[in-house]
């Protein structure tokens, strides 16, 4: 559970190897040590699901219920069979209504690469509309790989385009708007 600046720095998580080696008891002192943690980091969260025992998963519904967005956004990544598909959209729709990339959004959008139900396909198309051109740029690039226009939500093919979402040009945006509608078949 060592984190230190270079673990923090690159998102390495705690040793789950480590963990699987561990004895019954030893599993349970360190539950014990993560559920006593206050708050919740994704770490905790990560292992909590590894640990899968009745009461990590108590404790990974209630973090999904009060943790906050990136402790949510956990959840719905490292312990989603304890949630349901109703309230995994309703995380991710949560996260790309209000987040911005320094409050879970990169981790909502690598979650809606996989998942992208109506619900979540729509707050993408919302966002596109009315989110800051950072945002937009990237909802427009998840809706392009998600109707298969794109390889990766990462692939710069469509770059140019996807740079007209960038801007503060409400007409501009527009017609970027129409024209991706038209690409991914709205």
């Amino acid at each position: 559970m060592k984190i230190d600046f270079d673990k923090w720095h690159d998102g390495i998580g705690y040793d789950l190897e480590a963990l699987d080696e561990m004895s019954s008891e030893e599993r349970i002192s360190i539950e014990s040590i993560i559920v006593s943690r206050s708050p919740w980091g994704w770490r905790d969260i990560e292992a909590l699901a590894h640990l899968d025992t009745p009461r990590s998963r108590d404790c990974l519904r209630v973090a999904s219920k009060g943790g906050d967005r990136e402790v949510k956004l956990s959840v719905a990544q490292f312990g989603a069979e304890v949630l349901t598909e109703g309230e995994i959209t309703a995380i991710l729709v949560e996260a790309l209504e209000n987040a911005d990339l320094s409050t879970g959004l990169s981790q909502a959008l690598d979650l809606v690469e996989d998942r992208h139900p109506k619900e979540v396909e729509a707050a993408l198309v919302d966002g596109v509309m009315s989110r800051k051109g950072d945002v937009a740029y990237h909802f427009a690039s998840m809706l392009l790989f998600i109707h298969g226009k794109i390889e990766s939500p990462y692939d710069t093919s469509m770059r140019p385009f996807l740079l007209r979402f960038n801007t503060e040009d409400r007409e501009e945006r527009v017609l970027a708007i129409n024209e991706l509608k038209e690409l991914i078949g709205h």
